[in-house]
Parts: C-alpha cells; structure tokens; sequence
C-alpha cells in the first residue's frame, strides 16, 4: 500500500516537471517570435549649446531727434530720408518776421512809456493834456479801424481765404490796438487828476515789464537756427518747408547707419538665461543664405506686458545686440532672426529627444536595449536642443536607448534592432 502512494507521487512529480518544463519552451518559442522591432541610438559625449530663437530689428546705434526751440515759420529746410548731414550745419531756419515785429511794437510802445514817465514826474500841464486828448482820439480811430479789419478776417477764414496765422496775427493787431486805447486813457485821466506817486511806480513797473519781454524776444530770435547734433544719416523726417512750428515740434531724427544694433523681445521665461556677453547669430530672409555674429550688450532691467488684438497678455525683456561683424546689407529697419546662444555643456552625454518618456509625475525615463532585450532606466536631465538632450544622472556612454518606444514595450521584451 505504501509503495503504491509512493509511485503516485513520482508520477504526479514527473507530470509537474513536465508541464512547467513545457511553459518555459513555449514562452521561449513565443517570445523567439514576437519580437519587438526598434530603432535605437547610442549615448553620446560631444558640445551642446541651449539657444533661444526670437527676432528683432535692425536700428541705429547712435541717433538723435531735434526738436523746434521756438515757434515760427520752417523755412530753407529740405532734409529728406536719407540725407547726410555733419555735426553743426545749418538743415533749416524758422522764420521770426512776427517776432520781430512784436520787438518793434515793444520798443514803440518802450518809447511811449518812457516818455510818459518822464512827463508825469513834470506835473498837471493843460497843453499836455490837449495832446493826451488828441492821443486818446488817434487810438479809438485806431481801435475801429483794427476791429473792422479783424471781422473781414473773420469772414475770411470760414470762406477759406485765409489761413490760421494770418487771421491770429490780425485778433493780435486788434488787441494791440484796444491795449494802447485803454492806456492812452488811463494817461489822459491821469493828467487830468493830477500824477500820484503810485502812478509813477506802476508807469516805471510797466516800462519793466516790457524790457524784460523785449530780452526775451530778442533771445527766442537767436534760435531761429536749426542745427545737425551729429554726423549721420537722416532717418526719419517729421515736417515740411513752410510748415509752422510750435516749440517742442519735432523735427527730423539723424543717425550713423554705419553702426547699427538689434533689439528683441525675449519671452519672460527663457530670458533668465540670456546674460550680457553672449554670443547669439543673426540671419533671415534680408540677408539671403548668410547669417553673422552677435553679442549681447544690453538686457533691459524691467520687463514689458503686451496686450495683443486676441486679448492675450505676453511679458517680454527687451535684449539688445551689437553685430561682431558689419555687413553693409543690414540696414535699419530690417527684421532679422536671432538665435542667442544662452548656455553650453562642452562634454554632455546626449541621447535624441525622441527617445525619453516621462511618468505622470513628470519625471523621466527611457527604454534600453541590453543584451536584445528592454529595459526601463530612469533618467534625470540637463540642458537640451531641438534635438538632443543632456543626461545628467541614469546612462553611459555607448549604451543604448531605444527612440519612439512603441505602445505596449514592457520590461524583457525581445528586441528586434534597427540600429
């Protein structure tokens, strides 16, 4: 009885041997033939250099723009786009034929004053009085004559026949007019009454006040010049001859087209790493199949936010660069690519973009091959291209990795390389 339990066992044993025995064949025989067929690289050590890709404009690196000093008449000006002038020559004046004339009116009106002064420090005199009286008589004669001119003006100008200066210059002629009216009566009134003393003052003040605006006038006729700041190339021209100028007006922008820089506004995250210094390379439709040498120069301290037509706010760093090379076919105003060189690993393992996969958790991986087989390594990585990226902890080099892992690859997959 024993000896039958025990020959059941030993043939129970044989059968489990043989099953199992008869899985492993059948996994190696189906795995033999499915086969995963992949493409892989092998880990490389070579120079990796991060860039940033924008593009900006071509601008002068040295201009400036001139204002109106006074206001006036442009006159003798004919600067166009593209222009040359040199520092300190004359490109224009402004005409002061007003100006010059309000002078004259002044010192008239100086003379007058100081000859009033002089006779009410004189006292009451009845044949003064009589030409006072006679003053007094000119000057309203004067006031209707200014007032009819002004309202024929007037008339003018809403038909069109006259233009906004002339039709100022006129109201001025007529409140001059009604200025020397009121004065000549107030002096009349005074020879009538007597001179007091506060007369005197005020008649001194006035003869002050109009000094002080003869000297002014004299000083705003001293600018009737415009002047080149610097040799250069006119860029840009605001006015016209014969156009009239307020001060403050702009006028005209010059500057050294021989010396050009770019700038560019660079995303808000990528600009960290743009340092003054780098080297960056410039190219684009305006200069065919070449492209030249930058470096950045200048990185603007506060960042910029845009709003564009779609309502989409976008913060950005103005970066300015300065050609290492000058090609003459750059010219301001052209908008050319750029590509600055941000940082650079000299001895990076690199693998292709294509072949790193990444968890839910946002870390990342790749598939191996080792010995035919997959296998997933964890990876931790540094800088990257367009195409490449660095790897910084998880490969060495010359070992391989598989680019664009199919679905469904798991651990010890038979691999079928395309290397």
């Amino acid at each position: 009885m024993r000896g039958s339990i025990t020959l059941h066992k030993q043939k129970a044993l044989l059968w489990g041997v043989a099953i199992v025995g008869a899985g492993i064949l059948g996994y190696w025989f189906q795995s033999s033939y499915n086969t995963i067929q992949v493409t892989t690289a092998y880990v490389a050590q070579d120079r990796l250099t991060s860039s940033i890709q924008t593009t900006g404009k071509v601008t002068t690196k040295l201009d400036q723009t001139v204002f109106a000093l006074s206001n006036g008449t442009l006159s003798q000006y004919s600067l166009e786009v593209g222009s040359v002038v040199a520092k300190g020559q004359v490109v224009g004046r402004i005409d002061k034929s007003d100006i010059t004339s309000k002078v004259n009116q002044l010192q008239a009106q100086l003379e007058a004053e100081r000859a009033n002064l002089a006779k009410l420090q004189k006292g009451t005199d009845q044949d003064l009085i009589k030409q006072y009286e006679e003053v007094r008589l000119q000057q309203e004669l004067r006031v209707q004559t200014a007032k009819r001119e002004w309202e024929q003006a007037q008339k003018l100008f809403h038909t069109g026949g006259l233009s906004k200066e002339a039709l100022a210059k006129q109201e001025e002629q007529y409140l001059l007019a009604q200025s020397a009216l009121k004065e000549a009566t107030h002096q009349l009134v005074l020879q009538k009454k007597g001179t007091p003393i506060e007369d005197i003052h005020a008649n001194a003040a006035r003869i002050k006040q109009i000094e002080v605006q003869i000297a002014e006038m004299e000083r705003d006729l001293l600018k009737d010049k415009i002047i080149a700041p610097i040799d250069g190339t006119i860029i840009h021209t605001a006015v016209k001859n014969g156009q009239y100028l307020q001060p403050g007006s702009e006028l005209f922008t010059v500057g050294d087209v021989e010396q050009v820089k770019i700038t560019a506004d660079v995303n808000e995250s990528v600009a960290w790493k743009i340092r003054t210094g780098q080297e960056a390379r410039i190219s684009g439709s305006v200069m065919g199949s070449k492209s030249m040498k930058a470096q950045v120069t200048q990185i603007a301290p506060v960042a910029d936010t845009k709003v564009s037509s779609n309502q989409v706010e976008k913060t950005t760093v103005e970066v300015t660069l300065v050609p290492i090379e000058r090609d003459h076919a750059l010219k301001p105003g052209y908008n050319v690519d750029i590509e600055i060189f941000a940082e650079e690993a000299p001895h990076a393992l690199l693998i292709p973009l294509e072949a790193v996969r990444y968890e839910k958790d946002g870390s990342r991986y790749v598939w191996k091959a080792v010995d035919g087989y997959a296998q997933k390594q964890a990876i931790e990585t540094a800088l990257e291209s367009e195409e490449v990226v660095e790897i910084r902890k998880g490969l060495q080099k010359n070992e391989q990795v598989i680019i664009n892992p199919p679905e469904g690859i798991d651990e010890h997959a038979r691999l079928d390389i395309n290397e």
